[in-house]
Formats: C-alpha cells, structure tokens, sequence
C-alpha cells in the first residue's frame, strides 16, 4: 500500500533526522547546546555525503553520473549562495531568527514529499529486429 512505502522510505530517509535537527535549533540557549547541535549537524552531512555518492551510482548508474552529479552540485552550490537573502530579510523584517527558521522547515518536508513521488530513471534499450 501507498501508506507502507511511505513508512518503508521514511526509514531510509535522512528528512526525519534532518528535522530533528533544524527543530533543535529552536532550544539553542547555551554553549553546550550549540556545539552539540554542530556535533549532530556534521554527522548527519558526514553520513549524508557519504551514502549520497553510493545513493547515485545505484540511482542513475555511473555511465553519465559526472555530468548528473556536476548539474545537481552547480543548484545546490547556487541555492546555496541564494538561502542566506531570505533568512536576513526575514530577521530584518522580524528581528528574530524563529519565522525565518520554522520557514525554512518547509523545504526539507518539500524536498522529502517530491522523493517519495520521483520515479527512478528508466533505461531505454532500442529493440532490434
């Protein structure tokens, strides 16, 4: 059923850490609090980078996976660059750090919805007669 796979993928998905960790960011009041968040924040990339590259080849094979890892690293490096603009106009508009983080909560939900929807590339092998 749809509501299985959904579960299935949740368990093999970083998003829930992900959250836990942003939602975290919340109750940040203390020096200690800040380098455990840092802590978790560098093992979860660290996994994330490291099974991402294994992620991929399986994905998408590794005939044209430069070209497809080269597009995908050019729109996380530009977004990347582009987030930091709406995260200081949302604190100059507000004075306060909490609307711009719980907005930016809503792009990982976003990004976790669409992977649960992708559907894996297909290979087109011409028939021969």
């Amino acid at each position: 059923t749809k509501i299985r796979n959904i579960i299935n993928h949740a368990k093999k998905s970083p998003l829930p850490g992900l959250l836990t960790v942003m939602l975290f960011s919340f109750s940040i009041s203390r020096e200690i609090e800040a380098i455990i968040y840092g802590g978790l924040l560098g093992l979860g990339f660290g996994i994330f980078l490291t099974s991402s590259t294994v992620i991929w080849a399986n994905y998408f094979g590794r005939k044209h996976l430069g070209s497809i890892r080269g597009i995908a690293t050019s729109c996380v490096v530009a977004f990347a660059a582009l987030g930091p603009m709406p995260f200081g106009i949302l604190f100059d508009l507000t004075g306060d750090y909490t609307i711009a983080i719980a907005s930016f909560l809503i792009l990982p939900l976003a990004c976790g919805l669409a992977a649960l929807y992708a559907k894996a590339p297909r290979i087109n092998i011409p028939i021969r007669n």
